[in-house]
């Protein structure tokens, strides 16, 4: 499907609508998030890192959304370095494979620049298909096609938490917010394929961006949220906790990326 097709993305969001008992869940559970994060808000969300494995960037015990968005206007590749640790904190491969991905690519920081460039004149819609290598996963270029940034090793599920830091408007989406949509939407198709992951094409990314916006409108009736501040909370939620819709069953989570890997 046209990732322009605004209006179907729209239409979609809308068929997956949180129901009463699901908002004022998702309120309250907002509500004890952000007294947690305290006045910083969203910005104080942190994740624990092993700063000797990032020499790279200077960064203590953890790293903060707020430290993130602070390199917003830095060269594109220390953007790119700061979100990925971000995105890894403590996993033991998370080293590993940011070394693999830059040793693979391309002039990384000018195909970074290129899709920050994109989605700052086009918005984040632009710059995920830049990232994505196209519109459908059928089509999708290899990585290093002129004309297009995919960059192996680095999907989905690693390059949103790149497009939240560099292009507004733009939100996090990986296996555990998959999962957890799907969940509260009923609705696997799109963000699960066989009970793991996705490669999340263009189109699914409007989806989800408009749903998010949707719930948290839905959710400001109870208590004022904000896009961002769903995202972390749903992320932190336990899976099983989360009302989910009785006549639809969603497959257990894994924990890997599945195909959002690459």
């Amino acid at each position: 499907m046209d990732l322009t097709d605004g209006r179907a993305a729209r239409a979609e969001a809308l068929a997956g609508r949180m129901n009463e008992q699901q908002v004022a869940f998702v309120a309250e559970a907002c509500r004890r998030r952000l007294e947690k994060l305290g006045p910083a808000g969203v910005r104080a969300h942190a994740i624990a890192v092993d700063p000797g494995k990032w020499p790279e960037i200077s960064v203590g015990e953890s790293i903060t959304r707020g430290d993130v968005f602070d390199l917003a206007h830095s060269g594109a590749l220390d953007l790119f370095t700061a979100s990925y640790v971000f995105g890894m904190g403590r996993r033991g491969y998370g080293r590993s494979r940011y070394d693999k991905i830059v040793a693979r690519a391309v002039d990384l920081a000018g195909t970074l620049d290129v899709v920050r460039d994109i989605g700052l004149c086009q918005g984040p819609i632009f710059a995920y298909a830049q990232l994505y290598g196209g519109q459908d996963f059928d089509h999708r270029t290899s990585s290093g096609t002129p004309g297009w940034s995919r960059i192996a090793g680095f999907g989905p599920a690693f390059f949103t938490k790149f497009l939240y830091f560099a292009v507004p408007g733009a939100l996090i989406l990986d296996a555990r917010l998959a999962y957890r949509v799907a969940h509260l939407t009923g609705n696997d198709y799109g963000y699960l394929h066989k009970g793991r992951p996705a490669a999340w094409t263009p189109y699914r990314y409007a989806v989800y961006l408009h749903w998010m916006r949707q719930a948290a409108a839905d959710v400001s009736v109870h208590t004022e949220v904000t896009p961002e501040l769903l995202e972390v909370t749903l992320f932190d939620l336990s899976l099983a906790d989360l009302p989910g819709r009785p006549e639809t069953t969603v497959p257990a989570e894994t924990d890997d990326d599945g195909e959002a890997a690459d």
